[in-house]
Order: C-alpha cells, then sequence, then structure tokens
C-alpha cells in the first residue's frame, strides 16, 4: 500500500474492518494487485490468507498495467523495463488520459 500512496490504508487492522463492515450486514468485494517493485513470491500467499482471514467475498487480482502518460510508465520506461506495448492498452489509455 505504500507503494501506490494507499496512506488511508495504512496503521489500520484491515481485518477487523472488514469484519466490522460485515457485521453491518455489508460484503466486501476486494482488488488486489500484483507486480509491484516491493513484491516477493509470499504475496500470493499472503493475499490467500488476508481474503479467508478477512472474510472478502469476492476478490479480483490483476497485475500492475504500466498505462502510457502515468508516472509508472515514466519510470519504467526511463529505467528500460517495459519489453512491450499491449495495442488495446495503449489506445484504452489513450482515450483515457487524452485531454481532448
Amino acid at each position: 500500500m505504500v507503494e501506490c500512496n494507499k496512506r488511508q490504508n495504512q496503521k489500520r487492522d484491515l481485518v477487523a474492518d472488514v469484519k466490522r463492515i460485515h457485521h453491518a450486514g455489508l460484503q466486501v468485494q476486494g482488488g488486489f494487485i500484483v507486480g509491484f517493485d516491493s513484491d516477493t513470491p509470499t504475496i500470493f500467499q499472503r493475499q490467500i490468507e488476508f481474503i479467508q482471514k478477512s472474510g472478502v467475498v469476492t476478490a479480483m487480482v490483476g497485475l500492475l498495467q504500466a498505462v502510457p502518460g502515468t508516472k509508472l510508465h515514466q519510470r519504467l520506461s526511463r529505467q528500460g523495463r517495459l519489453v512491450g506495448q499491449t495495442p488495446a492498452i495503449t489506445r484504452t489509455a489513450r482515450r483515457i488520459l487524452s485531454r481532448e
């Protein structure tokens, strides 16, 4: 969460927060992204444990995307870490990020 500036989620007991929401009668759906520089191979098991312990009803896991025009894309490009572009993602990103 630190790497993507999710400060609002730091220093919280997220398992207790999810359970509190469930207790109020709502279901929690979680979106999880993998592929950050700080991720280690243990990220997958840690996510499974969090999802099971907290009782997240629906968990969606996605790969980190370096969308053109973002700071992440610029940084990875400067570092020579982009090995290719997916045309569909590039076209979509241009439409989303365009100021037209």
